[in-house]
Formats: C-alpha cells, structure tokens, sequence
C-alpha cells in the first residue's frame, strides 16, 4: 500500500514538475509595475529656459550641449542644430534634393537616430514597384548616415562626408543606426502580403527575420521575438494579421537604442515591453511586459487596455530610461486621464526606479540621450513659435 502511495506522489511530483517548466517556457507574462517598481520618486519640473522660434511639437533630441530640432514636413529642411544653453543656430542638419550628400527630394523622414558620431536619417516613403505587371509598394531604402561633427562645426552640405548602406532592394527598412564598430543595424517590418507571394521563389529567407547587421562579415539576419509573444492576439477578436506579422510589425514600429556594439533595447511599439537582444549570440536576452496586447482599429492596429505606450526610450552604460504614457490607474481610465512617468531599468531589465511626472498641458516630455533629466516642452501661449521649457533631475 504504502508502495501504491509513493508511486502516487512521484506521479504528482512530475506532474507538478513538467506544469512549471510549461509556465517557464511560455511566452512573458504581464508583470506588476507596482510591485516591481518599490522606488518611486515624485518629480517637480521648474522652468528652465525660453526657446524662440522653436516649435514644441516638433521632434527634439537633446544631445548634451547640443539640441537637434527635427521637421518632418518634408517640404521644409529636415532640421537645425542649435546650442542647446544658448539656443543659438549652429547648422542645417539635411536639405532636400538629389545629390549624395541631401536627402531624397520630397521625402518626410520618419526617424533620426543620433550616435556619439553619427546621425541615421531613415526615409518614411513607399515607391511603386512593378512585379509581375503588378503595382506593389516598396519601401526606398534611402537611408543615410553623417558625421555629427561635420553638423556641429556648420560644414557645408556639399562637402559633408556621407555612408550610404548597401541594403538589398527587397529588404524594407523601418528603422536604422550605427554601431561603433561601423555596422549598420536595421528592423525590418512584414513585406507586403503580394510582393511576398510574387517575390517567393527568389526571396532567400529575410522576410522571416525582423533584424539585420550590415557589417564588414556581410549582412547577418536575426530573428527578435517569437509570434507567441502576442498571444492575446487573435484572430477571432478582430485581428486581420498573424501572430508573427502583428509582431514584427509592432517591433519595427518601436524605438531601439545600442549599447556598444553587443547590446539593445527594444521597446513594442503600442504597448509597455521591453526585450534587450545580444548581437553577439543573436538571442533575446531578457523580456519585460506590463501591458495586455489587444487589436485595436478593426485589428489593423495594437495597444492594451490601459494605453500604455513607451514614448522615449534612451540609454547610457548601465541604465535604460523609458517615459511611458498612459493610464496607470482604473481611476486614470474612468477619468481619461493621462499621465506620463519614466521607468528605470538596468541592462537586466531589472527595476530600478519610477519617477512620477506632473500632469502638465499643451506640450510634450522629453528625455536627453543621457538620460539625466526630464523635460516639459510647453506651447508658448503668446505666441506658439516658441517653447518654454521646465526641467527635473533624475537621480538614481
């Protein structure tokens, strides 16, 4: 009898043993912001300086003393580099046109990535392109990378040095950067559905991967996160996309930042989640999700029941800064009320610290490239072409 028991219990025992390691291989869970966050820190803006001429609704990269201004009209120069303790005009950033060293003519620019040395400008444009005598969109890889010091010190557009990448004609890019090392690291969206089916037997595979390293081995493509990383993501809620298509595109519509030239950080486009990936080992080291994916715009589109999103991700050495916006409460939902705080993370993805913001109006927050700060940019009410700016520390 007792042998009956015993074999019992090693059954249960197995049975118990094989449910975790379920659970442990399954896709991330949504984690407990406040359970993970114990730090929290209020923060107080004051006001810092007045910009003229400088519209807070545009894009702003604080880069130390220096402060990028990006318009995305693409009717306009792309954008101005100024000091950023003065707000003095040191140079034109890009200019329109044909040449090597100007941006493609009449192309809005959808991100701008700023290294230590460089600055990545990756075109927003699809162009036409006939398969099969069928009109199938494309996206123009004209993406093009300049030496940040030939912007600072105000050298003509003529005579700046220019890297032009060799990207395959069949790769979409979505966004891009330079490693250190010189490699250039690029997301790609999903093709689209037509050029995939017509293009099929001459494609070599890259369509399945959301990563590729240009770099002097030649290019590399890596695979980030698995389809069943969305598993709320269905089909029969309204979804027009598969698991894996919803997320490479909620991927490469994300932000990114390196680290040297081995780490990143990713940020889900629509959602509070996180991965870092080892360029090294071509893995996802770590995960990190606080929010729920469901479709959203008759399942063209996905967000999460509290709006959550990461708005600026940036990082130095040892910490990754997130400011996220949202709704951090039910009462928050109810209420419509949203609010903005950053998150603080090591390399780990471990919490560090929560910095609660004001809820402020008529502008925008901002975080600098080393992440010391928050920033408020605020609508100057007497006159909206220029932008007062408050600021906060942040300690960790």
């Amino acid at each position: 009898m007792k042998k009956r028991y015993r074999f019992l219990w090693l059954l249960f025992g197995i049975f118990i043993f094989d449910s975790h390691l379920a659970v442990c291989s399954s896709p991330p869970t949504r984690l407990d912001m406040k359970r993970d966050f114990t730090v929290v820190e209020k923060v107080e803006l004051k006001p810092f300086k007045t910009y003229d001429g400088l519209k807070a609704w545009h894009t702003w990269i604080i880069d130390g003393s220096l402060l990028y201004v990006i318009d995305h009209d693409p009717w306009n120069d792309l954008g101005t580099c100024y000091d950023f303790d003065t707000g003095k005009k040191l140079s034109v950033l890009a200019k329109h046109g044909k040449a090597p060293y100007e941006l493609s003519d009449k192309i809005s620019y959808k991100t701008i990535h700023v290294t230590k040395d460089f600055i990545v400008f990756v075109p927003a444009k699809t162009i036409a392109k006939t398969v099969s005598n069928k009109y199938i969109p494309v996206r123009e890889n004209a993406i093009k990378v300049f030496a940040k010091k030939d912007m600072i010190n105000n050298v003509p557009v003529k005579d700046r040095k220019v890297i032009i990448p060799a990207f395959p004609d069949s790769v979409w890019v979505e966004q891009a950067t330079i490693l250190p090392n010189g490699a250039i690291v690029a997301i790609m969206p999903p093709p689209a559905p037509d050029l995939q089916k017509l293009e099929k037997d001459a494609r070599t595979g890259m369509e399945k991967k959301t990563l590729m390293v240009l770099g002097q081995k030649g290019v590399t493509y890596h695979e980030t996160l698995p389809g069943d990383g969305f598993p709320e993501y269905n089909p029969s809620l309204g979804s027009k996309f598969t698991p894996y298509v919803t997320m490479k595109r909620s991927n490469a519509r994300g932000l990114f930042r390196t680290r040297g030239n081995d780490m990143a950080v990713f940020a889900v486009d629509g959602q509070f989640m996180l991965y870092t990936f080892d360029f090294n080992s071509g893995k996802v080291k770590n995960v990190k999700r606080y929010t729920d994916i469901l479709p959203l715009n008759g399942g063209n589109e996905v967000g999460n029941d509290m709006g959550l999103r990461v708005v600026c991700l940036e990082v130095t050495d040892n910490h990754i800064f997130c400011l996220v916006s949202g709704y951090f409460s039910e009462a928050d939902k109810q209420s419509k009320t949203d609010r903005s705080a950053v998150f603080v993370f090591d390399w780990n993805l471990k919490p560090i610290k929560k910095f609660e913001l004001p809820k402020l109006t008529k502008g925008y927050y901002t975080i600098p490239m080393d992440g010391s700060a928050v920033y408020f940019k605020q609508v100057d009410k007497e006159n909206d072409k220029n932008t007062l700016l408050y600021k906060a520390d942040l300690k960790i």
